[in-house]
């Protein structure tokens, strides 16, 4: 009796990881309200429940945590690029293409920019939930293209498959529009949205936009870039550094710096847009996307890091701390104009 138990919960188990159990059907999904608990990382929203301004949940009539209260504004974050593991860099050219007496010198370079994390950076919410519903759109399961470890060099295939997805994915931009337009058809919102993006996110949500109806665009007051990336970025380096340094970190992609120039331009969400920045992968972003199209920029913080041995390592903390200025902190609430 026990093997069988052990057999059906393994079956359940397997067809939960084969199968999205969230996605949207005709226009249906049950539940409408995904409780961050029951994530399965396969881009959708999911929310966390509410608290009042003693740090307490909210409780409904029928004693259930409260994950949406139709009064609030709403901020939704879109996470970036998490990479395999801390191992990446042992899949760098630089250290598997050089003759293997080059192998700790090469190594140790190939570590100054290829430290993927153990995964995708989220923000701590607890500043939040007591003002805002809040919503995590989740993609961890797409957003890592090696089958073991990853590292700077996937980046532009990972920027192909946001505009066309291979065949075993959804589109994940695509998906993000579709959550969007389920949310606030579902509730009739008529309250405010805020989408944050930090990263590689920041073209999920530029590509999501131009899909989503006017109404929803309309219910959308503010769009925030935390240090937004691109995979121009390298190229950025190169002239920074006044060398070549593709050996060291990775493709770029210039057809993905024409399209999301034009998406910029020939949208409204322009008038929406900060970008906030704390690493040079932020200011490269700046470079490319947010001074040719005179979007307001915050560097207030910004952290020009030296170009040596620890290098990745500290881009990697400021690029992910910025979350923590930004929600947990709320750094820039007055000069983005959240009003809590």
């Amino acid at each position: 009796m026990k093997k069988l138990i052990i057999l059906i919960l393994s079956v359940l188990l397997l067809t939960g990881c084969l199968f999205d159990r969230y996605q949207i059907k005709e226009g249906e999904r049950k539940p409408e309200f995904i409780p961050v608990l029951f994530n399965n990382n396969k881009g959708h929203l999911f929310w966390f429940n509410l608290k009042d301004e003693d740090g307490k949940y909210i409780i409904d009539d029928n004693k259930r945590k409260v994950m949406f209260d139709e009064e609030r504004d709403t901020i939704i974050y879109v996470h970036g690029w998490q990479g395999v593991g801390l191992l990446g860099w042992t899949r760098h050219t630089l250290v598997t293409e050089k003759p293997l007496i080059a192998m700790p010198f090469t190594a140790i370079i190939s570590m100054m920019y290829n430290v993927p994390g153990l995964g995708a950076a989220f923000p701590t919410i607890k500043q939040r939930i007591t003002d805002f519903n809040f919503a995590i759109f989740d993609w961890q399961l797409y957003n890592n293209i090696a089958s073991e470890y990853e590292n700077t060099e996937n980046l532009a295939e990972l920027e192909d498959n946001l505009r066309d997805n291979p065949k075993d994915w959804p589109l994940i931009p695509e998906n993000l529009a579709k959550e969007l337009e389920f949310f606030v058809k579902k509730t009739n919102y008529t309250k405010n949205i805020i989408l944050t993006a930090h990263s590689l996110g920041s073209q999920v949500v530029l590509r999501a936009y131009e899909m989503l109806s006017q109404d929803v665009r309309d219910k959308i007051k503010l769009v925030v870039f935390l240090d937004p990336f691109s995979s121009n970025h390298f190229e950025y380096m190169y002239d920074k550094l006044d060398k070549n340094y593709k050996w060291l970190t990775g493709a770029t992609n210039p057809r993905v710096k024409r399209e999301l120039n034009n998406l910029i331009q020939n949208n409204d969400i322009k008038a929406k847009l900060y970008v906030i920045i704390s690493t040079d992968i932020g200011a490269s972003w700046v470079y490319n996307f947010a001074k040719p199209n005179d979007l307001p920029v915050i560097d207030k913080d910004f952290q020009d890091i030296k170009f040596n041995a620890s290098y990745g390592r500290l881009v990697k903390k400021y690029h992910e701390d910025i979350l923590d200025w930004f929600f947990s902190e709320k750094k820039y609430d007055k000069e983005v104009g959240i009003i809590k």
